[in-house]
Formats: C-alpha cells, structure tokens, sequence
C-alpha cells in the first residue's frame, strides 16, 4: 500500500481510511495527553487551518466567540467528524503515546517539532501539515538581563548571540528545533529537521492559544476538549462553556 502526502482534505480523509486497512493499526491518529495541551495543539490546528489566522487571533483577544456560527462550523464539519468515525485513539498520556505510536499502533501524531529527538530513528520520520494550513503555532521565548547585574554588557552581548549565531549551534543538535532567525541556513539544521523547516519556513507564526488566554481559562480549555474527544456529542457544551467562562477585558 503506496501512502502518500495529503495536498487536499478529500486526500486527508482518504489516507486515514487506506491507514485504517493497515493491520495492526488500532486508529489512524493516536491523541497524545495529559494535562489536556497536546489536545489543544490539534483542535488549534484545526482552527488555523480552516478558519485562518485572523480567526485564531480573534479567539485569543476575545473577539470572536467559540460558540460563534463560524467557529462552530470547524468543530462540526472537521473535527467532530473524524473523531466520531474512530480516527483518533481515546487520549494517551503524551510520552506513552509516543512508544505506542512508534512500535506501530498508530500512524499519525499531531505534535511538535521537538518529537523528532524522541524517537529511536529520526531518519524514518515524516512531516506533513494538515492541507492548506498558512499559520504555525510557535513558543515564545524571552531573555531577561536584571538591572543590578555586575556585568550588563556581556549579558546582553550573550542575549544577543543567543537570539542570532546562538540560533545555528542549536538547531542542528538533536533537540529537534528549527531557526527563527533568517540568517541560519537549512543546511545548519540537523537532517531530519530540514524537511519541516522547508515546509514551516512558508508559514506565518501564530499565537498559541490557550497559553496566550492563560489563567483558570487554560485549565477548563483542556479538560473541556478532552471531553469533546470522547463524547464528541456535548460539542455545545462544550463551546458554550469555553464561551461563558472566557476572561473579561
């Protein structure tokens, strides 16, 4: 059986049926977990992929309810769907879902970039995006230099490196990280980055969502998903709740 890259998602849903002829394979997608964010990065996926950008952007600054019509319609008509017809596993712990996963129980994992150092052979590793998805979630890190430092200038010569040529020495560890800063080649990355940073580095950076809201919003956000994944019919609920409970300016 020939599996190929999914460029629509007709052909999406397509290599999760060919996927779910394979034997042994228990669902196509394991759905990786704990306290509820692995569930989050694939249901913002899902939200940047089909609502775009500006959609994901609104949601984080309030302006856009999650019980709107619109953002609605993401959950009912693609990812509701799939979870209903058994594409996604029930939540697994995230670490153990990766051994499961890897010895061959499931094909697909929605995760981040710094998987690729947690498996036995990056080499056998493939990268895809889901079809027509224009944004990717990046974690933001900052450099902080205290005030009352003996040594300023250096800290700051060092913060400076570290954001630049310090950006080269890491990507091409195995960390599994790819250069935000434009200077660092493809080549500098480590091997089996170099295919994911050739398709991310078209995509424009996005907010994460739930980290940007934050707070006791954070926490409800995970549980409320890990309960639309294994009751996907309390999608209402479900929406209406992350809805009423949102932070207020």
């Amino acid at each position: 059986m020939v599996l190929k890259e999914p460029k629509t998602w007709d052909e999406f849903k397509q290599l999760l049926d060919k996927i779910k002829q394979i034997p042994g394979i228990k669902a196509p997608i394991v759905t990786g977990d704990s306290v509820g964010w692995p569930i989050s990065d694939i249901t913002e996926h899902f939200i940047i992929t089909f609502g775009g950008i500006d959609m994901q952007l609104k949601l984080i600054n309030g302006e856009l309810k999650f019980n709107d019509p619109q953002v609605k319609a993401i959950f009912e008509n693609y990812l509701v769907p799939l979870i209903k017809e058994g594409y996604f596993s029930e939540p697994i712990e995230w670490t153990k879902a990766i051994e499961e996963w890897w010895s061959g129980k499931y094909a697909l994992y929605f995760m981040g970039t710094w998987l690729t150092g947690m498996v036995d052979d990056p080499d056998d590793l493939g990268f895809f995006p889901l079809p027509g998805c224009k944004g990717v979630v990046m974690g933001t890190d900052y450099i902080f230099v205290p005030k009352y430092t003996e040594h300023p200038e250096e800290a700051k010569l060092l913060a400076k490196w570290l954001a630049t040529e310090g950006q080269r020495v890491h990507v091409g560890t195995h960390a599994g990280k790819f250069a935000t800063w434009l200077k660092v080649d493809i080549k500098d990355h480590w091997k089996p980055m170099q295919a994911v940073y050739e398709k991310l580095k078209q995509m424009t950076p996005v907010p994460d969502l739930d980290d940007s809201v934050g707070g006791d919003w954070q926490k409800l956000f995970w549980d409320q998903l890990k309960l639309l994944w294994v009751n996907p019919d309390k999608l209402d609920d479900v929406l209406n709740t992350l809805t009423e409970n949102f932070p207020q300016k």
